[in-house]
């Protein structure tokens, strides 16, 4: 969010002592919107580890 690559969050509520709000949620056709236009992009895949902790699998 703070580079601008996901869309910002929406305070909800009034704000803690740090100054930030106390819940934050995210319009949902910002997200959708933000998801379609990853699903376009080129993918490039890392390597994949075969298996034991941390294995990452294709969704």
């Amino acid at each position: 969010m703070n580079e601008g690559h996901f869309p910002a969050s929406v305070g909800l509520g009034p704000a803690r002592s740090d100054g930030f709000a106390r819940r934050a949620v995210w319009v949902r056709a910002e997200v959708e919107q933000w998801v379609r236009d990853q699903v376009v992009k080129p993918r490039t895949y890392a390597p994949v580890a075969k298996s034991g902790r941390g294995a990452s699998q294709l969704a």
